[in-house]
């Protein structure tokens, strides 16, 4: 439920700035920052500085002369939630020294990171994080790091009954095992079904002890 809550917040987001270039945004009402990339390679750095967060985003230069930067700090009481926009573009975003979220009292901080089209690096934080490479045909690396986190991936057959991947899910392009959603969360089922995914991302540190899973997305 949370995770559907953090994502649902998130999309609607995403469809309130689609419009709004390289910005770094703040909702005081939900604590919800938001930082929307361009169509090029952006990066996204989040990372404590003394007793506050910075959110910083690097671009390219419209004028195709280097790389430009925005960059906001916020109180960490102030912040719940950080949504990263990458659109198109071989997109960078993650968290610098995780450690210092914890020391600093920041590490309930959630981060949900779409890359959009392009090769996409998505790093994860202390919390329970929401990653997804988005739909296209290249490679994205998702690295959930500490917490419960989520990773997306799609898939193009019509019928599959299974709502979660296991490990085995996350490491090719061939036949992928996975298991049903009751047998995931403790029921007494456990079916297994067989679908395939030619859409390839590098899950790297999916652990079903933490309770990671992967959220499977139809492609039409």
């Amino acid at each position: 439920m949370f995770r559907s809550m953090i994502a649902t917040a998130a999309l609607l987001t995403a469809f309130s700035t689609l419009a709004s270039g390289q910005t770094i945004q703040f909702e005081p009402g939900t604590g919800m920052v938001t930082v929307n990339g361009t169509n090029g390679p952006d990066e996204c750095e989040i990372k404590m500085a003394g007793d506050e967060v910075r959110v910083e985003l690097k671009y390219p230069d419209p004028d195709g002369s280097g790389t430009d930067k925005i960059r906001e700090y916020f109180e960490v009481h102030e912040i719940n939630f950080i949504v990263f926009l990458g659109f198109d573009g071989d997109d960078l975003c993650y968290f610098d020294d995780i450690d210092e979220f914890y020391d600093e009292g920041a590490s309930h901080i959630v981060s949900v990171q779409y890359g959009g089209k392009g090769a996409d690096m998505l790093f994860g934080g202390p919390a329970s994080d929401y990653l997804d490479g988005g739909e296209d045909a290249q490679v994205d690396v998702l690295m959930g790091g500490p917490g419960n986190d989520t990773f997306v991936r799609y898939y193009r057959k019509k019928k599959v009954d299974a709502d979660y991947g296991t490990l085995a899910s996350a490491t090719d392009n061939k036949a992928k095992q996975v298991q049903s959603k009751s047998s995931l969360l403790g029921g007494s089922s456990s079916q297994v079904k067989l679908i395939n995914v030619p859409l390839v991302d590098k899950i790297v540190d999916f652990n079903s002890h933490e309770s990671d899973f992967i959220d499977w997305v139809l492609v039409q």
